[in-house]
């Protein structure tokens, strides 16, 4: 419950609103009680003929006569309470307290009715009809009234929630948008986002029901029990002895509930991974013949989703019996235990005293109608319980993705970085993404600033891990990385990557203009800005020429309009926009064909002069652009120098150098 008292403090932000939508609630409570409660001038006026003076006369005459025959009694039996003793004694003094206790409430009804009558005698009318209109009249304009107030809380309660949900929804995007890459690789892309979908719905349905629907039935409810205790509280309780059960058992349900709507989120976000999945190896899945392998696999989740959602379903439609059966106990025990008393005209049941006075039908219908205005909204509260308990499932799972600690964390007393001037150096590096299986070992590296740095090697010898420590990414498991002889961790996060331009194989394009992505690296660049980088990453004339709309062309999800040559040669413009003072490249003309190669390479060889460049490359017109080359084998340096120093001296370079130029002849 901790998790979605969360969400609940957050939405007291908007304590204005709630407040109104409170008193909305207060008053359907009200009116709901007071409606019930005009059962009794109704049953008076039809069933007796008489008007509320008449009926409240008479009522007034009753309690005076009672009262001087109850006083009559209480004489005649303190006459034989003087000659009596023992057990005669004190049964005549239980009586004469029990004849007191009447007295008392006769005096009192009529002590009530004698204030209450010069109203009714000013304001009610006389003729019976004409009461009977008034008081239709008053249930119209209750029920017109409690529709209004009702309407509004259902409005107030809507913003409120929708609000509050705008306000998670963001931070939750914020929140793992800060995350680091270890922790945010932990959770798939699909299930991320299925979680998002699916748990801030149930998010949202259980906030409006918390203080929607879950404050106004026990409100409504409230009313009615106030009723009820002022025609009988004694009457009440005894027709309450049933109702622990019935709540024992709805408390049983809603574990049960919590537990397989858990399941069901855990299955809805499996779904939407499958779909993500699927749709986005898409060519992969045509190319292999896939489409059977994933129907199976993704029937088997629809299946498990359809057999929990049952499950929900029968649990929840347990719910309304065992209400019903509880209400239908409560009033059964009312209707026989008020039936006897008002049939008997007796006060006492079994020995106890129930009532002051003998109940009348018209006070006992009342009573019934108010016990029945207890049960509606006690059924319907067994719904909403089920409901909020999905929301603290929900709400759980969502507070424990944006919980989750990061760590590549920012030290309080972090220094400002303005771009490398001195050197970059490595020093032992090793890592591991898990620490019992390294990927780097021992990994020592000088950079001077301004110098340009090709990592060579094998696939998985570790040149692309290495790049993710340089972005912090990671922190390494033993060693560290320095910027101008101070420790990386040492700086702002945001002040490093700002002075860092990365270009890597597998470039991401959003879902926006060619200008918007090429504004990536710089959002208040100009468009003359825009377009420069675009012609140094010879990316210009297939913006202008082969795109109908030109720089405002959408490239599509992920970039699919785009060829991956064009993509790589946008995420170039990007990163010569930003202007970088180190900057990475990631095999990065690895899909652009060779007259465009060569128009990059001019670009690079201009771009990169005087600036702090690495390049992981197996490309010898790139290489021709480092000032040295390093060799990197399994996780290890194992050579460095110039093009020309490593051939002939290092066997693993030239094996490299004669691999590409095997795919450069083909």
């Amino acid at each position: 419950m901790r998790s979605f008292f969360r969400v609940v403090r957050s939405a007291l932000r908007y304590r204005f609103t709630l407040a109104a939508a409170m008193l909305c609630s207060l008053a359907i409570g009200v009116l709901w009680g007071a409606n019930i409660g005009t059962l009794y001038p109704l049953v008076e006026i039809m069933f007796r003929g008489e008007s509320i003076q008449e009926s409240l006369e008479h009522k007034i005459a009753d309690a005076e006569g009672n009262s001087r025959a109850l006083a009559v009694d209480i004489a005649e039996l303190e006459e034989l309470l003087v000659d009596s003793s023992g057990d005669k004694k004190s049964n005549l003094q239980s009586k004469i307290a029990g004849k007191q206790v009447r007295l008392d409430a006769e005096k009192k009804a009529i002590k009530v009715s004698r204030k209450y009558q010069p109203y009714v005698e000013q304001y009610c009318p006389q003729d019976p009809f004409r009461a009977l209109v008034l008081v239709i009249g008053l249930l119209l304009l209750g029920t017109i009234l409690k529709s209004f107030f009702l309407m509004a809380n259902v409005a107030l309660i809507a913003r409120v929630v929708q609000l509050t949900m705008v306000d998670i929804q963001n931070e939750f995007f914020r929140r793992t948008l800060h995350q680091d890459m270890a922790t945010f690789q932990q959770q798939a892309t699909g299930g991320l986002v299925g979680r998002f979908v699916n748990e801030m719905r149930m998010m949202s349905g259980s906030l409006e029901a918390f203080f929607g629907s879950a404050i106004r039935e026990p409100l409504k409810m409230a009313a009615c029990l106030i009723g009820t205790a002022m025609i009988s509280w004694r009457l009440l309780l005894l027709s309450m002895v049933c109702a622990p059960i019935g709540l024992i058992l709805l408390r049983l349900l809603s574990k049960t509930v919590k537990r397989t709507t858990q399941h069901s989120l855990d299955l809805m976000s499996e779904q939407i991974r499958r779909l993500t999945e699927s749709y986005g190896g898409f060519v992969t899945v045509k190319a292999f013949n896939l489409e059977r392998q994933e129907r199976s696999r993704f029937r088997h989740v629809t299946k498990e989703i359809s057999w929990m959602s049952r499950k929900i379903s029968f649990f929840f439609s347990m719910s309304k019996p065992i209400s019903e059966i509880m209400a239908m106990g409560v009033t059964s025990i009312a209707i026989l235990a008020g039936a006897y008393l008002v049939l008997n005209r007796e006060t006492h049941l079994f020995g106890l005293r129930i009532t002051d006075r003998p109940m009348n039908p018209a006070s006992l219908l009342v009573f019934f109608g108010l016990l029945a205005g207890i049960a509606d909204p006690a059924r319907k509260m067994s719904g909403i319980f089920g409901q909020i308990y999905m929301g603290v499932v929900s709400s759980q799972s969502i507070y424990r993705m944006m919980d989750q600690p990061a760590s590549i964390k920012q030290v309080p007393s972090a220094l400002p970085f303005k771009g490398l001037e001195h050197d970059l150096t490595i020093e032992g590096v090793q890592f591991g993404y898990h620490p019992e299986e390294p990927i780097l070992h021992d990994v020592d590296l000088h950079i001077r600033a301004g110098e340009r740095i090709a990592l060579v090697g094998h696939n998985g010898c570790g040149k692309s891990t290495l790049i993710k420590l340089l972005m912090r990414f990671y922190d390494p498991n033993a060693g560290r990385v320095c910027l101008d002889g101070q420790d990386l961790r040492d700086y702002r996060i945001r002040d490093v990557r700002r002075q860092l331009g990365l270009v890597t194989q597998e470039t991401w394009m959003f879902d926006d203009t060619i200008a918007g992505n090429i504004r990536c690296g710089k959002p208040n660049a100009t468009d003359e800005e825009v377009i420069e980088a675009a012609r140094k990453a010879h990316a210009h004339e297939f913006v202008s020429q082969d795109l109908p709309q030109g720089y405002e062309t959408m490239v599509g999800e992920g970039g699919c309009r785009l060829s991956g040559g064009q993509r790589q040669r946008i995420a170039l413009a990007r990163v010569i926009l930003r202007d970088p003072s180190i900057l990475i490249l990631d095999e990065a003309t690895s899909e652009i064909d060779l007259l465009s190669e060569q128009l990059i390479h001019e670009s690079l060889a201009e771009f990169t002069q005087g600036r702090t460049t690495i390049m992981i490359t197996h490309q010898l017109s790139t290489l021709e652009l480092a000032d040295r080359v390093v060799v990197f084998e399994r996780g290890r340096i194992l050579d460095a120098g110039s093009n020309e120093e490593l051939q002939g001296r290092c066997e693993v370079y030239d094996r490299l150098l004669a691999s590409q130029a095997q795919v450069a002849a083909a």
